[in-house]
């Protein structure tokens, strides 16, 4: 009983750890450019589209950081509204694992509404509507953002312009090995309000490419899952409870190696209990039922369970059942007389036989 108790806890610890490792930090955001937000700054929108399109591409949630090993080479991630914490560019190893993905074939969309990464925004100068500068983007000739940001910076000069206001770029593609990295000065036309408006349903599509896995960057929203168990748990101060709970199951397991006096004694054999109790209602019976009439409550148990066993009904049924009895009538009331005693005895006995022939399979 002790072993079953230790297992049973070990087990509810194990499941507790399990849960804490599948659920983020952050569950949900709701913050804007975030695929969970589905206010119009959200992106729930492109997120359910891109999800629903022909092609069988997967559409997921990026929610640790950008590493070549865990995505796909190919895959298109889109960052958009990276804000506040999320403020710091990916540096040191981060930054070397990113640009490493993006120089093997992926393409990061930075959907910016602040300066990121060396990638300035700032306030059109020149005003004027967005105009396509650039031939690549086929199907992508109008963009009506709601506002005025262009890209700024030496990132963003060192990129090609797609779609310009004025002299300055609101979209730019900066090639790099295999892959390239897209910057959009205006992420509202990527967000449930601007979606549905002008070209930048078909924008959407374009960036996306046909049949390439795309991610949408959560951690730049605060859903981090790269903090492991052990870390969330030491952050909560549980530390010591974990190393006093693993030392106290240890010295649990380890005591209950050793038998300490005689062995118990073994379990007392509680079969007379059913015996007793078949003998009760033996006698509960016998005092509210008559012989004829407990006869033939036996035999309607039997002719019930040949239908069940061999599926008869009406007259096969009661000729299958007359047989496995040797010919025994159904025992019915008659009168105030009741069955002889040794009538009684013979009927017991045939039906007894019947429902062993049953067990064995002589249902025949």
């Amino acid at each position: 009983m002790r072993a079953i108790l230790l297992l049973g806890i070990a087990a509810f610890f194990v499941a507790g750890l399990a849960w804490l490792a599948r659920d983020p930090a952050g569950v949900e955001t709701r913050e804007p450019g975030s695929t969970f937000e589905t206010a119009p700054g959200g992106a729930s929108l492109a997120f359910a589209y891109l999800g629903e399109r022909a092609g069988g591409a997967p559409v997921r949630r990026l929610t640790g950081p950008l590493r070549a090993s865990e995505i796909e080479a190919d895959a298109v991630v889109f960052r958009l509204r990276p804000r506040g914490h999320a403020l710091a560019a990916p540096a040191g190893g981060a930054a070397r694992r990113e640009v490493e993905w993006i120089r093997g074939g992926g393409r990061l969309v930075l959907a910016l509404a602040e300066a990121w990464a060396g990638v300035g925004i700032e306030p059109g100068r020149s005003g004027g509507a967005v105009r396509k500068v650039h031939p690549l983007l086929a199907g992508v000739a109008v963009l009506q953002p709601s506002s005025d940001r262009v890209l700024a910076g030496p990132e963003a000069e060192r990129a090609v312009a797609l779609f310009a206001r004025g002299d300055s770029p609101v979209v730019a593609r900066a090639p790099l090995g295999r892959g390239d990295v897209v910057l959009l000065s205006a992420p509202e036309i990527l967000e449930n309000e601007r979606l549905p408006a002008a070209d930048h349903l078909r924008l959407l599509e374009a960036l996306a490419g046909a049949g390439r896995p795309v991610y949408f960057d959560e951690r730049v929203h605060g859903v981090d899952r790269d903090r492991g168990t052990l870390e969330l748990l030491l952050g909560w101060n549980l530390g010591p409870a974990l190393l006093l709970l693993a030392v106290s199951g240890l010295a649990i397991l380890w005591r209950g190696r050793t038998r300490v006096g005689p062995p118990d004694e073994p379990a007392e054999d509680s079969r007379t209990d059913a015996v007793d109790l078949v003998d009760s209602l033996a006698q509960l019976y016998d005092r509210a039922l008559r012989r004829d009439e407990a006869a033939g409550l036996y035999h309607a148990a039997l002719r019930r369970a040949v239908s069940l066993r061999t599926g008869l009904k009406g007259r096969a049924l009661d000729e299958r059942v007359r047989r496995l009895t040797g010919g025994l009538a159904p025992p019915r009331r008659s009168g105030k007389k009741d069955m002889a005693a040794r009538e009684f005895h013979d009927a017991l006995g045939r039906i007894n036989r019947a429902f062993g022939g049953l067990s064995h399979g002589h249902s025949r």
